[in-house]
């Protein structure tokens, strides 16, 4: 099955390789709260989550129900390796911009750097002020001797009684393991709220 393949695919990737320090300098973005914030609405909540997989040419729908924060931290995991943007030896590395959306009527701030990191950029899209977020996207790329991964992890976001909630969420890209073909992927993730 298509999503037993896109596990595995994941399983190896390093991706939940985020440290907590004990005492944390105050971040550029901060992910780490957004995500905690999110689980935790997403929980209470009861939402659910349809998931449409494609993997090469194979693709899969499937719904899932988190049963509680520790579901819904599981089913975030991947967007924490968005979090590397704060460690303290890459924070003074990024290039903070406001610009305006030209294809839409929102509002962009923009993390960017032209150094080797993992995450080239990170935009948040928003309308008043960028704690009203509309959407996240950031490119996240990997390497190693074995392994080259590149995604652009997306969230979307809607304005529920004052309070941005994931709505969507996409995780597009292509991995490949030493001597062997490109696998592309794209997932994409429909929330519903229960009540």
């Amino acid at each position: 099955r298509v999503c037993k393949s896109v596990l595995l695919l994941f399983a190896g990737a390093g991706i939940c390789s985020c440290e907590q320090n004990s005492i944390r300098t105050k971040d550029i973005y901060a992910v780490d709260s957004l995500l905690s914030s999110q689980v935790q609405y997403l929980a209470n909540h009861d939402a659910t989550i349809e998931k449409g997989i494609s993997l090469g040419n194979k693709d899969d729908l499937v719904t899932v129900k988190p049963a509680d924060t520790i579901a819904w931290k599981k089913e975030l995991e991947i967007f924490k390796v968005l979090d590397v943007i704060n460690k303290p030896i890459n924070k003074q590395r990024y290039r903070i911009k406001f610009y305006s959306d030209s294809k839409s009527n929102l509002k962009v701030k923009s993390f960017h750097t032209d150094d080797e990191l993992s995450v080239k950029y990170l935009n948040v899209y928003y309308q008043h002020s960028p704690t009203r977020m509309k959407k996240i996207e950031a490119s996240y790329d990997e390497s190693n001797p074995l392994y080259h991964s590149a995604k652009i992890l997306s969230l979307e976001f809607e304005q529920i009684r004052d309070t941005s909630v994931l709505t969507s969420f996409s995780i597009r890209g292509g991995q490949k393991m030493f001597l062997d073909e490109t696998v592309q992927y794209n997932i994409v993730g429909t929330l519903t709220l229960g009540h």
